[in-house]
């Protein structure tokens, strides 16, 4: 009996994905962090190359517009440059890894170009005390332009450029927090079959 369940789960995978996409991505990304208004004094910030990986379940239909939700990992870090008001801070790196829930709305338009919104809620995952960027557990906000690929009736490869901003709203206290910043290139292979929306 326990044999036939991994069989009967494969057999059942066709069904439950009708009518919708599972999209896998990974991302190479530039980030910073801004605080999006003029703050005086502290250490600067400078960008550097981080990865992101992404797994969306989506919602698909004949309409332009879909919905879904999906999981992602994101290793982002940031160069710090201390300056005279910054005392004995040293040049150095520092990590975010993040965990986010996402929500998805995308829109299709012609020629297998769409837009895609979400906003996600971000979880921190290393928590270091001598860090200097602020703790970037809450709600973010993010946007990409991107195209599909077919490349058969039941494979999809999805290149989309973006933008996010975490920590728009915060989870913790700060008064004045400082906003992690990501722009990258998003390579999503998206399994299931092609309809007019994504």
């Amino acid at each position: 009996m326990i044999k036939i369940i991994p069989v009967l789960i494969l057999a059942c995978i066709p069904a439950f994905l009708h009518g919708q996409k599972i999209e896998v991505s990974i991302t190479p990304t530039i980030n910073n962090i801004y605080y999006y208004r003029f703050v005086s004094g502290g250490p600067k910030h400078r960008s550097k190359v981080g990865i992101g990986t992404t797994i969306d379940y989506l919602f698909c239909n004949a309409k332009k517009l879909n919905f879904g939700f999906g999981f992602s990992y994101q290793h982002c870090p940031v160069e710090i440059i201390p300056n005279l008001n910054s005392g004995d801070l040293i040049r150095h790196t520092e990590k975010v890894n993040l965990l986010s829930v996402r929500l998805n709305s995308v829109y299709n338009f012609n020629r297998n170009l769409y837009l895609r919104l979400y906003p996600s809620i971000d979880f921190q995952v290393n928590d270091e005390s001598d860090q200097t960027i602020d703790k970037q557990s809450g709600i973010g906000l993010s946007a990409a332009l991107g195209k599909h690929i077919p490349i058969n009736e039941a494979l999809t490869l999805n290149i989309e450029p973006k933008f996010e901003v975490h920590n728009v709203i915060s989870f913790h206290n700060e008064s004045l927090h400082n906003k992690l910043t990501i722009v990258g290139i998003n390579f999503g292979l998206v399994f299931g079959k092609r309809s007019q929306g994504i």
